[in-house]
């Protein structure tokens, strides 16, 4: 959905079938991968932080176990300068601290 020049919001679902198998990992972050500009992440509706992996230095942001619903989640990703050509986020049980 294209709001503003440069201001785009990209809505994508995932199904969980097993919510009890988050809490057993040690640490839970969703990999902001490099391409991406600046912006926002919401997971279900909650605010899951914002990133900028050319300033840094989040380039990971942690996801509560408890913000994760059996069967289907949204994320919302709220870019705000640019766009990779893959658009992509991935769940990783290690934290990128640059």
């Amino acid at each position: 959905m294209k709001l503003l020049i440069g201001v785009e919001l990209h809505r994508s679902t995932f199904e969980l079938h097993n919510a009890d198998s988050v809490y057993n990992l040690t640490c839970n972050c969703c990999d902001i991968f490099q391409g991406w500009g600046k912006g926002i992440v919401i997971l279900n509706g909650r605010n899951l932080g914002r990133y900028w992996p050319v300033k840094g230095p989040t380039k990971t942001l942690y996801v509560p176990g408890v913000w994760l619903s059996q069967g289907d989640n949204e994320f919302m990703v709220w870019e705000t300068d640019q766009l990779p050509a893959v658009k992509t986020l991935k769940f990783t049980t290690t934290p990128n601290l640059g």
